[in-house]
């Protein structure tokens, strides 16, 4: 958004003009034409059916009359809507100032905008009658909703945004709370749309409502979606068409029932990434259907499905050629199965460098007629089984995972197998069960496995680096260099995103011990000496000390850095 310079001058031909503009309009019942990048002052704290001069609405209509874009500059604290605003049809820059826009309960809408590229920033709305800002772009446009705050859309969502093939729209920064949809994003047409910086609050039916398709492209990034437990739905998506949502380093908790309803079809994909955290949801954490790619990464599903024992994931159906990959997370304390999963026809689902753990009935509870990976993961300490493979139609592989240590309350055991062609090597496994014919047995048993191993050598649930938490292995674990000393083809890292093969041989499990890395559950880096004066606070000196007057300045400044960050002596 370009600049804009006011001076006295400057002012004073703005107040002369729109007091012309206002004349002509009363006159004349339209807006005139005016000169282009004009700048329209609102200081009226009304809005009229007929719009006055200095009201939002007389602005609105100016500056959509107006060739090219113009900026409307807010100067009250609050409007009262006594009307319902004209339609954005422009380019046009809204300035809010920290403003107030207020329905007032009464039957009156706040801002639309149907064509141009808008760009409306620090503002409040309080109260509209349907959506507190709606968005309908068509191809080429641009909008930016920055800082925009909307609270008691109580039948409405608070933004709803509608996008076409070649729109884009951003939210950024704003506050959507107690409406009835956070914010609604219709990407049936296609479109970018992008919402970051965003918190979403207690809003009823759903934080984020998505529909897309035809190749629409919607990020959800550095996000908080607290559902208050008055929020149905964290985020409930429906994807078409290629579509792809992108949900990245986002916090979703506290909703009534799913933290992430995800239903993905058609060559669609979702990826969750980055840090996100789904927890502390009445339901699910993450529910999944369909046939299209799933990736779940650097992800935690935690403390979820308290309402009636649900799983922390659950893949209700994947089928044709549908996938979902599960990588260096953590899925732990849910109060049901941590993944349940019914997998058909050419699906595939693929575990690694994950850790599941304490989670209230299974680890992983696999109803397969396609294929299934569990890889470099550690399953443990959960109150039923660890891993249950059943009906597997086509093969399954358990390769350098700790299966082991699981509670078997339920009468289940570590490991349980009923089915075909389920290959176990190189993983560490406590209580195993085959289901399988005596003549047919479903395992096939690769090198390297321990079995009935009943303490594999874990550390708890912890803080070791990277973004999710992990299970350091012990000094004495079996896992300790138990892999294939000639893999090929391991990941490159571990579930923290270390280095995976250290000291020259593979360990078992989602963590592999660094010989030159500090334990963090002995050796805290906090604990670690401070280094005293950094590089940053000399170079800071230096440039100091070339300015006259400073030096003593400068000086003062560096020998509190060094009081307060060097190492005492006794």
């Amino acid at each position: 958004m370009a600049a804009i310079t006011r001076n006295r001058t400057r002012s004073i031909a703005v107040l002369c003009t729109t007091a012309l503009a206002s004349a002509v309009l009363l006159t004349l019942g339209e807006p005139p034409a005016l000169a282009d990048e004009t700048l329209y002052i609102v200081e009226k704290p009304t809005t009229s059916a007929v719009a006055q001069p200095g009201e939002l609405g007389w602005a609105i209509e100016l500056a959509n009359a107006t060739a090219g874009k113009n900026t409307i500059d807010i100067r009250v604290d609050e409007i009262i809507l006594g009307a319902n605003l004209p339609t954005i049809t422009d380019d046009i820059t809204v300035l809010g100032n920290g403003s107030v826009v207020n329905g007032n309960f009464f039957s009156y809408s706040a801002f639309a905008v149907t064509s141009g590229s808008a760009e409306i920033s620090n503002i409040e709305v309080r109260e509209p009658n349907s959506a507190g800002v709606y968005v309908d772009q068509s191809s080429g446009d641009a909008s930016v909703l920055t800082a925009v705050d909307v609270t008691g859309a109580s039948g409405y969502a608070g933004i709803s945004i509608s996008s076409a093939a070649g729109s884009s729209v951003r939210i950024v920064d704003g506050t959507v709370r107690n409406n009835n949809i956070g914010i609604e994003i219709n990407s049936w047409s296609g479109g970018t749309v992008e919402v970051t910086g965003t918190s979403i609050e207690a809003n009823t039916a759903s934080g984020i409502s998505i529909s897309a398709s035809n190749d629409a492209n919607i990020t959800i990034n550095d996000v908080t979606l607290d559902g208050d437990l008055s929020g149905s739905q964290g985020i409930d998506s429906q994807q078409y068409s290629s579509s792809k949502l992108t949900i990245r380093d986002t916090t979703i908790s506290a909703h009534s029932t799913k933290g992430l309803n995800a239903l993905v079809y058609a060559n669609s994909s979702l990826e969750v990434l980055g840090g996100t955290t789904i927890s502390s949801n009445a339901e699910e954490g993450i529910y999944v259907y369909g046939d299209g790619a799933v990736l779940i990464d650097e992800t935690t599903i935690a403390s979820n499905g308290f309402d009636d024992e649900y799983p922390g994931i659950d893949i209700d159906g994947l089928f044709d050629d549908g996938s979902v990959s599960i990588t260096r997370s953590t899925i732990s304390g849910n109060a049901g199965d941590g993944i349940i999963a019914d997998i058909a026809d050419d699906s595939i689902l693929n575990i690694s460098n994950s850790t599941i753990t304490g989670n209230g009935v299974n680890g992983i509870d696999i109803d397969s007629e396609s294929r299934f990976t569990l890889r470099h993961s550690t399953i443990t300490r959960n109150v039923g089984g660890g891993v249950l493979v059943d009906h597997s139609g086509e093969s399954a592989m358990l390769s350098h995972s700790i299966i082991a240590a699981n509670d078997r309350r339920m009468q289940q055991s570590d490991l349980e197998i009923d089915g075909r062609d389920v290959t176990v090597e190189w993983s560490v496994v406590g209580h195993f069960r085959d289901y399988g014919a005596p003549a047919t047995p479903a395992l096939i048993e690769g090198t390297g496995v321990q079995w009935d191993v009943l303490d594999p050598g874990l550390h708890p649930l912890a803080d070791n680096g990277g973004l999710t938490l992990t299970q350091l292995l012990t000094t004495d674990s079996s896992a300790l260099a138990a892999g294939n000393p000639n893999i090929s083809g391991a990941p490159s890292t571990d579930q923290r995103g270390l280095p995976r093969v250290d000291g020259g041989r593979i360990d078992i499990g989602a963590v592999e011990v660094q010989s030159q890395v500090p334990n963090p559950s002995t050796e805290p880096a906090a604990l670690l000496p401070a280094t005293g004066f950094d590089s940053a606070w000399l170079l800071l000196g230096s440039l100091l000390l070339l300015v006259p007057g400073l030096g003593f300045l400068s000086y003062a400044l560096l020998r509190r850095r060094a009081e307060a960050t060097s190492p005492s002596i006794d």
